[in-house]
């Protein structure tokens, strides 16, 4: 009987032995996914940012060379003002947060920005010359009018008699912005008139929108966390590989911003959090609401050490910078040129997205000279995912806003304070959010996994100990009677 016993604790030990980092996925699982109120990590779900800090990193574009530029046609030339930091705090008010039947939570999340003039190379004060955003937005949404057959005539009297463009100069094209208004809230009056015309666009322009009192009307967002029906209890997620996936933004499910059902697709989690248990050959989805769209991401280290931790490097997919030529989907997004995002046409925006220093991207008709090269330790985006956890150690996302410019014809007539600019894409700014584990977190994480890892090996070499200990005493107790 001891023999039998004793073979069988050791295969067990044999048979568990390959599984333990699933056994380690599902015991952090357990703990730490958020599928209810009651899930250990529900504090955090809550208040996102208040153990770890975000910082949003901002740098501009000034040009230099401004008379130069209008008087004798020559490339814009630029150097780079910043970094103007802040600190993001994100949060979900508790009293907006709802589980519901089919496993998914809903919220609305409001975030602030605090300046961090020590950690900054300037204050928000500080002003640089760039293109006239505003202006280029009442072309932009005249272009749209014209391209939808409003009579050309009335577009161009909606042009000169509302905007009174027909007054402006090719020096109107341009405008010295303070650093603090763009970040924060750009007003003009050709903004107002603007939204007066068309409420879809907004009479103001702002990089890191404050949202101190999110209300679900407008901001509602929905996520898969698998929980079970009953939000009282806390168990790991049904599917583990979708937690935290955006399945609804700001009403939106899906979305209805660009041309194809592809496009319009919400995959992935809001780039914040993934679940336990990845390797290298998992594909992760991110979804950047900034960019009024998904990406996928694929691992491209798996060696990668923070804070004395293993940790998976993901970057964006490259094809999905592609132009649609090279990768068809992209067709969706409009993607002419590789490395350039457009914004939705519905929405009239006069700026569109790259890679900070268009890194990656198609460099023809950029004709400006940058202040340096591209560089993709400092200017790509990258996630680092601790594999065993799900949690992430270190993430930069990056990107790039740029406006073309250029002499632009209406319905076979140039408009006037576009006449002899030479066409550019000019870059306006570029951001940097940066989040790091602070190191005290990040052993918290690194001891979690040790410990259970060192209770499922303590566990099985009892198992194994005790098992080839009673096959011991059973093969001594056949060789004694064997001796008598």
């Amino acid at each position: 009987m001891e023999f039998v016993l004793g073979v069988i604790l050791i295969v067990i030990c044999a048979v568990v032995l390959p599984q333990l980092p699933h056994i380690i996925h599902d015991e952090i699982k357990r703990f730490d996914i958020v599928t209810s109120q009651n899930s250990g990590g529900y504090g955090d779900f809550l208040n996102m940012s208040g153990k770890v800090p975000i910082k949003f990193s901002n740098y501009f574009f000034n040009i230099s060379n401004l008379e130069a530029v209008l008087e004798r046609g020559e490339m814009p030339h630029l150097t780079q003002m910043g970094p103007y930091t802040y600190r993001t705090v994100v949060w979900k008010p508790e009293a907006y947060v709802s589980w519901l039947p089919n496993g998914t939570v809903r919220y609305v999340e409001g975030q602030t920005f605090e300046f961090l003039r020590n950690e900054s190379s300037g204050d928000e004060s500080d002003r640089f010359f760039t293109v006239n955003i505003s202006l280029i937005g009442v072309v932009k949404k005249a272009q749209s009018l014209y391209n939808n057959s409003i009579d050309n005539g009335l577009v161009w009297t909606i042009l000169e008699e509302l905007f009174g463009l027909g007054k402006l100069t090719p020096r109107d094209l341009f405008a010295s912005i303070r650093v603090g208004d763009l970040l924060n809230n750009l007003t003009d009056p050709l903004l107002v008139k603007l939204n007066k015309l068309d409420p879809a666009v907004k009479s103001w322009i702002a990089i890191q929108p404050q949202r101190p009192d999110p209300r679900p009307e407008e901001f509602l967002t929905e996520a898969y966390t698998g929980g079970p029906r009953s939000s009282s209890i806390a168990a790991p997620p049904l599917e583990p590989m979708r937690y935290m996936s955006v399945t609804m933004w700001h009403r939106h499910q899906p979305l209805s911003f660009w041309a194809t059902e592809y496009a319009n697709m919400i995959n992935g989690t809001d780039g914040t959090v993934y679940p336990p248990g990845l390797t290298p050959q998992h594909e992760l989805y991110v979804f950047i609401a900034s960019l009024y769209r998904s990406f996928r991401l694929v691992c491209t280290s798996d060696d990668v050490i923070v804070h004395d931790a293993r940790v998976l490097r993901y970057r964006l997919d490259p094809l999905l910078l592609q132009s649609s030529e090279v990768y068809p989907p992209n067709a969706g997004f409009n993607i002419d040129h590789a490395g350039f995002l457009p914004t939705p046409p519905s929405l009239s925006l006069p700026y569109f997205f790259s890679q900070p220093f268009f890194l990656a991207a198609n460099q023809s008709g950029i004709n400006v000279k940058l202040p340096g090269p591209a560089d993709p330790t400092i200017h790509e985006t990258f996630i680092d995912i601790e594999p065993n956890t799900g949690v992430l150690f270190n993430v930069s996302k990056r990107v790039q806003v740029n406006i073309a410019i250029g002499e632009t014809v209406l319905g076979g007539r140039v408009i006037p304070f576009t006449r002899g600019i030479a066409p550019a894409i000019l870059p306006v700014a570029w951001f940097d959010q940066h989040m790091e584990l602070p190191e005290s977190l990040a052993q918290e994480v690194i001891h979690k996994v040790l410990d259970v890892d060192h209770s499922v090996r303590a566990t099985l070499v009892v198992l194994g100990a005790g098992g080839a200990l009673l096959v011991v005493i059973a093969c001594a107790s056949v060789y004694r009677k064997w001796l008598r």
